[in-house]
């Protein structure tokens, strides 16, 4: 399969896990209180932070494993990464329900108890769903990982909103989302074994500790990374009650856009980066990966500049006026969007280096523990304390940016200047700046909020169109995508 077809495939199905997750949040906070969907959002954090934390991010394995090995080696491979994420999933289980009235005092939340010892069991089904989509794409099964990916957000949203909106508490809420996840997970192990020749419960010893010698380094880094990511979450959830919680939950979020795009896209191309880099075609694998970068940013960066000018009518349209000050976090984080466009590690994963991955992540938490510890006691009561974490993630994240492209300029034997492709970014943030600056400047006050952000919308992708044909910043290929529906639908015309 073509990469800019398997591209295509991922990122729509990656799109719409997105959306479904948003339309998912939009939905529960007009069905449940603010006290109720915070504590909700809590249940959800624990359960995930301790997936990320523990989970040694054995997806990101195969992508580097699966077309390293042979064909008949795949089985072997997948039957060992099954068994080590069960177990980890049982040492999860465990925590979550043995700690669940700890936790629940930690977070001066009561209620959260139960829940968590409801929710112990999903982490088994997550575990399993992680690994489905990688093992698809790495055989060249795009469509098939979209399906999985798809379903596994269906399935998340259409549970939770239809039983609450049947007025269900929130501990059945949240039991028949583990039954629904977990029958989802059996289907997944069976279609992954299926498709994978070969011996299952044989053991290799060696195929194991490549494989833990791989993750450890990424889980480390993970571990820090996810504590750096949520550490903010965790210091709103000690200071401020369930309510604040909530409001900035909704706001201290990375748009999905940076999943849907760049880690879609780097998912696409990783099987060609191992490819080239096993063979020492360095060159070859930092064009392809420069490619992505300008790819990504033709999409990120538009979106980047029309939402920060946007920022407080999105927040009120997509979560209604009592959740206006999540426009504060969210503004903040939607800064960490320029830098956004690649995924640093997913080359150095690539050329076989994990330890730096691990490195940069220990230096963003550090930098953000000072930084968010600093702004929340100083500004403790006030809206500092608020935007606080906030600010030591956006800190974090830039000093964490600088490490990793250093590592890449020594592995690629590449200067700073060449390491990205910057006058290609340069001139499309330019672009963009001067249609976000055109929608700023529009009279539009009197307008509904929906229709502003329409009217907004519509003139901001109409002039940041019309000024990349102009300049000629599009290339063929990404016309070509563009005219896709149009094509489309001309053929279905036709057809008829």
């Amino acid at each position: 399969m073509r990469i800019r077809t398997r591209s295509l495939i991922i990122t729509l199905s990656t799109t719409v896990e997105q959306l479904v997750t948003i339309i998912m949040a939009v939905v529960l906070v007009r069905l449940m209180t603010k006290e109720i969907f915070g504590t909700y959002r809590q249940t959800e954090y624990i359960a995930l932070f301790l997936i990320q934390v523990l989970g040694l991010n054995l997806p990101a394995s195969l992508y580097y494993f699966v077309p390293k090995l042979g064909r008949y080696r795949r089985r072997l491979l997948i039957g060992q990464t099954l068994g080590i994420s069960l177990a980890i999933a049982a040492i999860i289980a465990v925590l979550m329900y043995a700690g669940a009235d700890f936790i629940a005092r930690w977070f001066h939340n009561p209620d959260l108890a139960q829940l968590l010892r409801v929710f112990s069991l999903y982490p088994f089904s997550m575990l399993i769903l992680r690994l489905t989509a990688p093992f698809m794409i790495s055989i060249d099964r795009a469509i098939r990982a979209g399906v999985y990916t798809t379903l596994r957000a269906a399935i998340r949203a259409g549970t939770v909103i239809l039983l609450v909106s049947l007025g269900l508490p929130l501990s059945t809420v949240l039991l028949w989302l583990v039954i629904a996840s977990s029958i989802l997970a059996v289907v997944g192990i069976w279609d992954m074994i299926r498709l994978s020749p070969g011996e299952v419960w044989k053991l290799d010893v060696n195929l194991v500790r490549s494989q833990l010698m791989y993750v450890l380094p990424l889980m480390a880094g993970v571990i820090v990374g996810v504590i750096n990511l949520q550490f903010g979450k965790f210091l709103i959830a000690v200071y401020f009650d369930p309510e604040w919680y909530a409001i900035y939950a909704c706001g201290a979020i990375q748009l999905p856009l940076v999943v849907i795009v760049t880690a879609s896209l780097t998912n696409a191309i990783m099987p060609n980066l191992v490819v080239m880099a096993g063979e020492g075609r360095i060159s070859a694998a930092m064009n392809l990966w420069h490619v992505a970068i300008r790819k990504c940013s033709l999409i990120i960066y538009p979106f980047f500049v029309f939402f920060i000018f946007c920022a407080q009518d999105i927040i009120i349209f997509m979560f209604k006026p009592e959740y206006k000050n999540a426009a504060w976090p969210f503004s903040i984080y939607l800064l960490l969007l320029p830098i956004r466009v690649a995924v640093y590690g997913g080359v150095l994963r690539a050329f076989g280096k994990t330890k730096p991955v691990a490195v940069a992540a220990v230096i963003g938490l550090s930098v953000n523990i000072v930084v968010s510890f600093v702004l929340v006691l100083a500004g403790r009561g006030t809206m500092l304390a608020f935007i606080g974490p906030s600010i030591g993630a956006l800190v974090a994240s830039l000093a964490s940016w600088v490490y990793l492209l250093r590592q890449i300029c020594c592995i690629s034997n590449t200067s700073i200047a060449k390491v990205m492709p910057w006058k290609e970014l340069g001139q499309i943030m330019s672009l963009c700046l001067a249609s976000g600056l055109i929608i700023f400047l529009l009279p539009l006050n009197t307008f509904s909020l929906l229709s502003r952000l329409l009217i907004q919308a519509v003139i901001f992708s109409a002039t940041f169109l019309f000024l990349s044909l102009k300049t000629g910043i599009l290339k063929k290929d990404e016309i070509e995508v563009l005219l896709m529906p149009v094509k489309w639908l001309r053929n279905q015309f036709v057809n008829r």
